[in-house]
């Protein structure tokens, strides 16, 4: 099928491909001065929604001026027709005008502008998704396999005619195969089958008819057929939308893309600066079962046995199609034959991987890369190799939606395939949460951020801002296609100049963008590897120490519905990470980096003269197996070879028994055992307590708790670089015990660009007080860094402050506050002026029933007596601060504090006897929006059935410290 390979030599191809990677994947080397001032390549990107087609040259090049001084990167463009304010003469023709030559200038336009700002531009794969458009036909989109059903009379020997498929029948419908098989019972909707009684008979099919005898009742005919899944782009902003394109197939993979990219777009000029990647989203389609061309083919090839026989037991109403699922989670296989049927659908879905790694990722990462351009892709949304498929891209993205709980482990499936298959770039389509839109705020963003970038992503892609949009009669608030009460759309993140925290957003643009240059600084390093076994990743996955599962952040924001159901046929693969999260705490706890690792790799794994296990040039020391149900046979084999070459491998839980497909499954089942007793016999292969214990660690932690998340790069030079994320809510202190040579270390603070030197003590080890949800990197050299002589003003606690050493003075608790005007929540049309309250009781507003839907600014005002020793240090802590805090002292600005730690050095603010102490606190617009719908606006009725209302406004406790 891969025709279109045949227009450029494979060595042409390659030639292209390293020369788009050297392009676009330079490597970075550390320095002070850089990591002060990052250049805007390490920035995040944002996802840039526009209303189809209906923009202005104007406002695009305003917008992408406005991204620049935001500190954005760059833009992924997604013209789209979600909830379109269609009213104005011609506003409908504008917007549905994607895909013509006004669209394309408008493109245009927006490539010179980034030019000139410096910002790098990537397009989604068409409008809408999943990709396609008017030019895929029928014929050319995803294919699915699906099964008609006849009974057969016994004695009957006349043409009997062979039955149409029971769903989404068509014309263009082909069949595939035909199959008899009898009848033994029925288990709730699910037919059961005799597996002794499947006959193949596809080669007497003659004119649509077959004759078949069968002696006994109960016998069926199955016929089996490959036909159009009839799925279209959704939100595609053009009226003839088309079809999805087949992304089994590489010719209509590389149609698509000469259609969106040909000459006719004029977009070839810009291919490589700006037009860096095109981005294709994850895989969720609606193929109850998908099939391809070369399914069989490719399944003899890369199995071992011909699947005819056992098609029955891939007839799954929904297995493939994520809508399906979601809607009916407790479908049951249309038939099945016996214990063994997970074999035929592991077999069968890593045959589907091995198709779509071939057509869409390969091809697709070919076609762009000898073009000067990436391929950004979401390797998962199918039962796949997901960790083998990041190898084939070249940039793999995970999302914070991933998996429905958007857990660690979830997003470092896509991580570690990135490592493994050194992929220097990950991306994550971040802040992207369901029911959470308006709900984003500075600390929201900065926890999101620092709990991807721990899990080993290092380029943010903000999903999204709508383009700046206020159509005729449409609200006040302007176009945001990502909620809407009407349709129940309620996601996404609320990224724009209409939220009340867009000028903060710079901040958590810039601390990302220092943050994003030193974790692609040298190369990412793991202490071990975690094999995962499975093809899936169960949704209802989230370890419960961790925190932002599903976006919600508990006592902060209404509680998300604790329903699980839409799991589906996952029940081993969440019962295993059930019972991995307390190892991975323990490795947490220990400053042990780790990553998931597949069967493909570890198959091609060596020993390196170290005895730590080489791939690909990455070096671990160790791997874990940890009570697995099953392993493939060629790993199996691998595992002793590499034990008894010295590799550490720490088995944790009963070693497997089983291998998972289905060719000569008995013989393979035994020599997997013996492979299996093989490995337990090697001197370098412990149990779980022991081998951790003997696992070297150069940067090892010492911490009470498990609360700490890191992720380590390793320099060309040998220097490390470790970031740590205090995922708690409170003041903690990390011991870091050094077993590298390195005599020279530093703390670096992504906040600011500030660098200080750290000594070790007489136990050669580090300590460092971390604020609550706060991050430190630690670099370690063995020779000293040139350090920058001067740092960027911040209003920030000294670096040694922490509650539990200093000394507390006083608590400031009785305020008075202000509020310009203020909504009266028993009438919604009227306003009060100036709204004033003295004596005032710091609260979350949620408890006062006046406050509790206020979305304007608050300004406290407390004036006290203070006994001030002019020698020494002082610390105010505003305690909890919803959300965003600017406090002056005595008329003199201090600062403004997004995020926590809401602590600020005033020691140079303060003076003997009476001194007045003013924030004016930011709230966010979520609780004042859910009030609007309590009122009958029907643009919010949607957030009323949230269930609650978001801590706003200063809850204290204000506390004065005195440092020692």
């Amino acid at each position: 099928m891969n025709k279109f390979f045949s227009i450029l030599t494979i060595s042409g191809l390659l030639s292209a491909s390293v020369m788009a990677a050297d392009s676009w994947f330079h490597p970075t080397s550390f320095s002070s001065v850089a990591f002060r001032n990052p250049s805007l390549e390490y920035a995040p990107y944002t996802r840039w929604w526009w209303p189809g087609n209906d923009v202005t040259p104007q406002e695009l090049e305003r917008e992408i001026r406005l991204f620049a001084e935001q500190h954005l990167g760059g833009v992924e463009i997604q013209p789209m027709s979600l909830v379109m304010p269609c009213k104005g003469k011609g506003r409908a023709d504008r917007i549905m005008s994607y895909d013509t030559p006004a669209y394309y200038k408008n493109l245009a336009v927006v490539m010179q502008t980034a030019k000139q700002y410096g910002l790098t531009v990537d397009l989604t794969d068409g409008s809408g998704w999943p990709a396609g458009g008017a030019h895929i036909t029928e014929q050319e989109n995803n294919q699915t396999l699906e099964v008609g059903i006849a009974d057969l009379i016994p004695g009957n020997y006349m043409p009997v005619s062979v039955p149409r498929a029971q769903r989404g029948d068509c014309p263009s419908a082909r069949l595939v195969a035909v199959v008899i098989a009898k009848t033994t019972g029925k288990a709730d909707s699910t037919l059961l089958l005799d597996r002794n009684s499947v006959k193949d008979i596809t080669a007497e099919v003659k004119d649509g008819k077959v004759v078949t005898a069968v002696k006994d009742r109960g016998y069926k005919l199955l016929a089996f057929w490959q036909m159009a899944d009839m799925e279209k782009p959704m939100l595609m902003a053009s009226r003839d939308v088309g079809f999805a394109m087949n992304h089994f197939d590489s010719t209509v993979v590389a149609k698509n893309y000469e259609h969106y990219l040909g000459k006719r777009t004029g977009l070839e000029p810009y291919m490589g600066h700006p037009l860096r990647a095109l981005f294709n989203d994850s895989y969720e389609f609606r193929a109850n079962r998908h099939f391809a061309d070369d399914f069989i083919a490719t399944f003899k090839k890369n199995r071992g046995y011909n699947p005819v026989p056992f098609l029955p037991a891939n007839i799954w109403y929904g297995y493939n199609n994520m809508y399906e699922r979601m809607a009916h989670p407790g479908n049951q296989p249309l038939f099945a034959f016996d214990d063994n049927d997970w074999r035929l659908r592991y077999d069968y879905d890593l045959t589907l991987s091995d198709l779509l790694r071939q057509h869409l990722l390969k091809g697709s990462t070919r076609w762009l890369e000898s073009r000067g351009m990436l391929h950004r892709t979401q390797t998962y949304g199918l039962s796949m190799d997901m960790i083998g498929a990041t190898g084939d891209v070249s940039i793999p993205e995970t999302e914070t939606m991933i998996f429905s709980k958007a857990c660690e482990a979830g997003y470092k499936i896509i991580s570690s395939g990135a490592h493994l298959y050194n992929r220097p770039i990950i991306s994550c389509e971040t802040a992207v949460f369901f029911n959470r839109v308006f709900l984003t705020t500075p600390q929201k963003l900065k926890i999101t951020v620092d709990k991807v970038l721990t899990s080993g992503v290092n380029q943010i892609i903000w999903h999204g801002t709508p383009y700046s949009y206020f159509p005729d009669g449409y609200p006040k608030e302007g176009w945001y296609p990502f909620f809407n009460s009407s349709l129940g759309v309620n996601f996404s993140t609320f990224f724009s100049e209409q939220n009340p925290f867009w000028a903060d957003f710079r901040d958590i643009n810039s601390y990302t963008q220092r943050a994003q240059y030193l974790l692609r600084c040298g190369k990412p390093q793991a202490d071990v590897l975690i094999y995962y076994p499975f093809l899936k990743f169960p949704e209802d996955a989230y370890n419960p120490k961790e925190l932002l599962i599903g976006g919600c952040l508990p006592e902060t924001e209404p509680e998300l519905d604790k329903d699980d159901s839409r799991p589906f046929n996952s029940e081993t693969e969440s019962k295993w990470l059930k019972q991995l999260w307390p190892l991975i705490d323990k490795l947490n706890a220990r400053g042990i980096t780790w990553d998931w690792v597949n069967d493909e790799s570890l198959q091609a794994a060596q020993v390196a003269s170290d005895s730590t296990i080489a791939i690909r040039g990455n070096r671990y020391q160790g791997l874990i197996l940890y009570h697995l149900p099953y392993m493939q046979l060629e790993t199996a084999l691998q595992l002793p070879r590499l034990a008894a070459a010295g590799a550490r491998i720490i088995a944790d839980g009963a070693l497997p028994k089983l291998q998972p497909s289905y060719h000569d499954w008995q013989k393979a089942d035994s020599t997997l055992c013996m492979a299996m007793r093989n490995l337990a016999t090697q001197p370098t292969v412990k149990d779980g307590a022991e081998g951790l214990a003997l696992l070297p660690v150069p940067l090892e932690s010492k911490s009470p708790t498990d609360c700490f998340r890191q992720t380590r790069r390793i320099q060309e030079d040998g220097n490390i670089l470790q970031m740590y994320w205090n995922e708690s809510r409170q003041w903690q202190t990390l011991e870091v015990r050094n077993h590298t040579t390195h005599k020279y270390f530093y703390w670096l603070n992504a906040e600011d660009g500030s660098m200080t030197p750290a000594r070790l003590d007489a136990n050669q080890a580090l300590h460092h007080t971390f604020a609550p949800l706060s991050t430190a990197f630690l670099l370690s050299s063995d020779k000293p860094i040139k350090m920058e002589t001067s740092v960027n003003p911040t209003a920030k606690v000294a670096a040694d402050f922490s509650p539990k050493r200093a000394k507390l003075v006083c608590e400031l608790s009785r305020w008075t506050i202000h509020i310009d005007s203020l909504d009266r929540n028993e009438d919604a049309q009227g306003a009060v002026s100036a709204y004033i309250r003295t004596d005032y009781a710091l609260c979350d507003w949620r408890t006062d029933s006046v406050l509790c839907y206020n979305a304007r600014p608050c300004i406290y005002t407390l004036t006290t007596k203070l006994p001030i020793n002019r020698k020494k240090h002082y610390v105010l802590d505003l305690g909890q601060v919803y959300h965003v805090a600017s406090l002056s002292i005595n008329g003199h600005e201090v600062g403004k504090r997004i995020y926590a730690p809401y602590t600020f050095d005033i020691t140079p603010y303060l003076r003997r006897g009476e001194n007045t102490f003013q924030v004016t606190l930011k709230p966010s617009l979520y609780n004042a929006l859910v009030k609007r719908g309590l009122n009958g606006d029907r643009l919010f009725k949607l957030l009323k059935k949230n269930g609650g209302l978001a801590a706003e406004g200063l809850a204290g406790p204000v506390r004065l410290y005195e440092q020692p």
